[in-house]
């Protein structure tokens, strides 16, 4: 679903993966991208660290990571908050 641009289905499918068989790095990898892609960085980064956590060779969970960490944050509207 992910790479079909359904993000929120991903989301999902990865959730129920994670919640059946939560010692599997590769679904926590998932969720963390679908996560990413809705804008939701501080969980994914949740997600990958928890699959680097049970699988401390998972490349693609640690690039995710460094992307996550290179990120600048928001920046804050001019003006302040409305």
């Amino acid at each position: 679903a992910l790479e079909l641009g359904e993000v929120e289905r991903a989301h999902e499918y990865a959730e129920r993966a994670c919640e059946l068989a939560e010692d599997v790095a590769s679904h926590h990898s998932t969720l963390g991208r679908a996560l990413r892609r809705m804008g939701e960085g501080a969980r994914a980064r949740q997600a990958f660290e928890r699959a680097q956590r049970l699988d401390p060779g998972d490349a693609e969970a640690g690039r995710e990571l460094d992307r996550l960490r290179r990120k600048p944050p928001p920046r804050a509207r001019k003006g302040g908050p409305r």
